[in-house]
């Protein structure tokens, strides 16, 4: 790893995991390259460049801890970049959040409050939907998710997922609706994320559930695996 960066590693290998047939197609390298641009905020590089740093660490892949190593890294490096959530204080709901709450949702009157370490999450149904919002510690929207069909992706999102994920099975179905009022970042998955609007679809197989990301422009992105 002396020559180039943790990104740049990380990205040989996702070329290499595509290339199983010596041949990466226009639409893995169109993901790849959006998965880190998106991700990790990847710098383009040039074709050329992307072969000679596929070829450079190709070598390594044989290494079992290769894989591993290149994701602790990662992690550690987006969790020094991103700005932490900021903690609540004590476990009660704020009556704040809940005031709040009352004036971004007029209407609901049957809503049940729990609080957790970053967010005062309300749950209520909305438009037939199991619908959750989430206040921060200025009990402030961060923004809502509510539980959705496979159907309800954008098109072209569910004919990739279909294709790419054959031999899994689709499970629960989320869409993260961001308030763009708000810039703090949404948890999800015990992951920290950008705040903005996304569907994120659990595909099972076997013991493990991989999360994809969904963007409302039918992208599809690689966000976490749970085992």
């Amino acid at each position: 790893m002396n020559e180039y960066s943790y990104k740049e590693a990380c990205y040989a290998f996702m070329v290499a995991v595509a290339d199983e047939d010596d041949n990466v197609t226009a639409e893995e390298k169109h993901v790849i390259d959006h998965f880190f641009d998106d991700r990790f905020d990847f710098p383009r590089l040039s074709d050329s460049k992307k072969k000679e740093i596929g070829s450079t660490h190709r070598l390594a892949m044989s290494k079992d801890d290769y894989h591993e190593k290149l994701l602790t890294a990662l992690k550690k490096e987006k969790k020094e970049e991103r700005k932490a959530l900021r903690k609540l204080n004590g476990q009660e709901v704020s009556v704040q959040s809940k005031d709040q709450f009352a004036s971004d949702f007029a209407k609901v009157t049957d809503v049940k409050w729990k609080r957790n370490a970053y967010f005062d999450e309300a749950t209520f149904m909305k438009d037939g939907k199991v619908t959750v919002a989430y206040y921060d510690h200025a009990s402030k929207l961060v923004g809502t998710t509510a539980v959705v069909s496979f159907a309800e992706l954008p098109q072209n999102a569910q004919k990739y997922i279909k294709n790419k994920f054959k031999d899994y099975s689709i499970g629960s179905v989320i869409f993260f609706d961001d308030n763009e009022f708000n810039d703090t970042d949404m948890l999800l998955y015990g992951l920290q994320f950008d705040d903005e609007d996304n569907y994120f679809v659990e595909l099972i197989k076997n013991s493990t559930k991989t999360l994809v990301r969904v963007r409302p422009d039918g992208e599809v992105f690689y966000f976490t695996e749970i085992k």
